[in-house]
């Protein structure tokens, strides 16, 4: 093997490593995203559904219960 195979051979295996780190980092970064979203839009809909059922909740302690978003 000659000497500008195995150059090449390290400069495609840096390439492909440095652009596996960035899609990863890019995912994260997505993720990160999606989940401060979903979260916003959780507490969001908590509020809503707090205003609306106030008035049917006897003890107070329950507006601070986690929501369980399958209902």
């Amino acid at each position: 093997m000659g000497n500008s195979e195995s150059a090449n051979l390290k400069r495609r295996e840096r390439n492909w490593y440095l652009k596996r780190i960035e899609r990863e980092r890019g995912e994260l970064e997505r993720r990160r995203k999606w989940r401060a979203r979903a979260a916003a839009q959780a507490v969001a809909m908590v509020e809503h559904r707090g205003k609306k059922r106030e008035r049917d909740l006897v003890s107070p302690k329950f507006s601070a219960m986690p929501v369980d978003l399958e209902h």
